[in-house]
């Protein structure tokens, strides 16, 4: 059985054009691009095209010679190993284009269609990108958070989060959950862009999810058993709710 390489080139970054003439060359050796032709349903252009993008790449070299027809020779398919690192930059790339804007484009959706954004992150780094989206605001930054419950993972990216936010001036208010050791952390922590007040003492079991509402967004950051989530939602009548809330809890609290 004839042993075909096409799907793994295209699979390696290959247009189905370019992987059919660069399997041609493989198989058969140094070629003109006539006898290529011939040996594919792909027109003659289509052929010359992909042949150039070949040599383009370093999978392919032009032997030419003066009064003579050009052959297309094979070069070693290491090259596909570059190609697919520069695929792999480029999709890279790419993520940290789309997080950067993404806050912008979710604002121009919510306000045309008039649905709330809900997006989703996963482990240590979606989460910071997550908390992230809140700093773009740079606005004031309304908290929930229970202090005892955040383990060591979730502390290193809270303290990543509040050097970002005391850079920026940015202020925030942050009710906790009641517990001696949760006041003892606040009273170091407080400065003058972050302001604690503790929540009434009701002997409710500590709770896994911090609330972080700014501008137009709500974000639930769950920690549980090491696994880390975070829920962010983009609608401006669902923050203003959460904002009311937050601030009839803010009058009741407990100065610290």
């Amino acid at each position: 059985m004839k042993t075909t390489y096409k799907q793994s080139l295209i699979a390696a970054g290959l247009t189905p054009p370019q992987a059919t003439v660069y399997e041609i060359l493989l198989t058969h050796g140094k070629q003109k691009a006539r006898e290529i032709t011939q040996k594919t349903p792909l027109k003659r252009g289509l052929v010359y095209k992909a042949l150039d993008d070949l040599v383009a790449m370093g999978l392919a070299a032009k032997e030419e010679r003066r009064g003579s027809v050009t052959r297309f020779r094979p070069e070693h398919p290491s090259a596909l190993r570059n190609l697919a690192q520069q695929r792999e930059k480029e999709a890279h790339d790419a993520h940290i284009a789309v997080d950067a804007s993404l806050g912008a484009l979710t604002s121009a959706f919510n306000l045309t269609s008039g649905k709330p954004g809900v997006e989703f992150f996963e482990g240590k780094e979606g989460v910071q990108r997550a908390l992230d989206r809140i700093l773009e605001k740079g606005k004031e930054i309304y908290t929930y958070a229970d202090i005892d419950s955040i383990d060591a993972e979730v502390s290193a990216i809270n303290k990543y989060h509040v050097r970002k936010r005391l850079r920026s001036k940015i202020p925030k208010k942050i009710l906790i959950r009641y517990s001696q050791s949760a006041i003892d952390i606040a009273k170091k922590e407080r400065n003058a862009l972050t302001e604690f007040r503790v929540l009434p003492h009701d002997g409710t079991d500590h709770f896994q999810t911090a609330v972080e509402i700014c501008d137009d967004i709500v974000l639930y950051v769950t920690y549980k058993n090491g696994y880390l989530t975070a829920t962010l939602i983009s609608d401006p009548a669902i923050a203003a709710f959460h904002k009311y809330l937050f601030e009839i809890n803010w009058k009741k609290a407990q100065r610290i």
